[in-house]
């Protein structure tokens, strides 16, 4: 178990700590206890913790990143901090920040916001202190629980917060589930669907809670998607009509509906059959890189490729319930 009495000693253990000095700075507790003790005052990568009561570091790690939590009305600044465990903290943190990564906030109110496991963020008060001279944030607290530690503008709220998003494939059929754990003027969920990861379309829309501090779930179900391949994501849009995308989701579904085209490979014409034509509402083929070459408003049962460049292509047809089946051809 190892102790840190005082600043100096602090100083010395911290420069001989295994930390990543790329991009991100971390530090790595393992599984031996790390105690900061009462009067110690240690600084990672621009982060100070002076704690009043000791402080148990075990199993954790420390990393700084410079992408901004999303807010309103503006986002934190480019400086987070993520611990991989939550921390209890009585004490003093501060830190220290440069111009460059405010992030348009007004320095002159900048104040800490603090996120526990469950990634709430606490609204910005009145109880930091802030040097514009030496941008240096600071601010006592007591028995403060947090995993994440920003910084953002007195009265600034970090909104949305994606705790997760999940997309299963099942027979013929993707269901995808997603929560939040805080949403600040939210309006809905545009759920976004691809072939590629180029050409995105939408294939539904799932209105939002709008003001939440719990958790809040969400569903939605792609009915009929493309036989191999299916990328998601989601487009959360608030009412001001801001929006941020979530990361790319991916099922691959074997599929087993009836749309069938032949010949394939195809020279000229190709034929498409399905049991199902009168459910289909519009066609469109498209290239390997998305550039769509037919577009037409009514199925055909069948398409003339003759001058398409040779490479494979989608043929997707949009069904009047806004689902789209799609199939990969070949032209020679």
């Amino acid at each position: 178990m190892f102790s840190i009495m005082n600043s100096v000693h602090a100083a010395l253990l911290f420069l001989f700590w295994p930390i990543a000095l790329t991009t991100q700075a971390q530090l790595l507790t393992g599984n031996i206890d790390l105690t900061i003790q009462t009067g110690a005052v240690i600084t990672i990568n621009g982060l100070s913790l002076a704690p009043s009561q000791d402080l148990v570091l075990k199993n954790n790690s420390l990393i700084h990143s410079d992408v901004a939590i999303v807010g309103k009305p503006t986002n934190s600044i480019n400086r987070v901090y993520k611990f991989s465990n939550q921390i209890n903290f009585t004490g003093k943190i501060g830190m220290q920040y440069a111009p460059s990564e405010l992030n348009g906030n007004d320095e002159s109110l900048l104040q800490f916001s603090f996120a526990k496991e469950d990634l709430i963020y606490s609204v910005p008060t009145n109880l930091s202190a802030v040097n514009v001279n030496t941008h240096y944030l600071e601010e006592i607290v007591a028995s403060k629980e947090m995993v994440v530690v920003t910084a953002t503008e007195s009265g600034s709220i970090l909104p949305v917060k994606l705790i997760d998003f999940v997309a299963i494939g099942n027979e013929d059929r993707a269901l995808l589930t997603w929560s939040t754990s805080e949403e600040s003027n939210s309006d809905h969920f545009e759920i976004q669907h691809s072939a590629n990861g180029k050409t995105w379309k939408e294939i539904g829309h799932v209105d939002a809670s709008g003001e939440s501090k719990m958790r809040t779930n969400y569903a939605f179900e792609h009915r009929n998607p493309l036989k191999g391949e299916n990328l998601y994501r989601l487009k959360m849009m608030d009412k001001d009509g801001s929006y941020a995308y979530s990361r790319v989701r991916e099922v691959h579904l074997k599929g087993n509906y009836d749309l069938t085209f032949h010949p394939n490979p195809v020279q000229d014409w190709v034929s498409i059959e399905s049991a199902d034509w009168a459910s289909f509402k519009s066609m469109s083929v498209t290239s390997s890189n998305g550039k769509t070459f037919v577009e037409v408003s009514e199925p055909q049962k069948k398409i003339n490729l003759q001058e398409l460049p040779a490479g494979v292509y989608l043929i997707s047809i949009t069904q009047k319930d806004g689902s789209v089946k799609s199939g990969k051809i070949f032209k020679n």
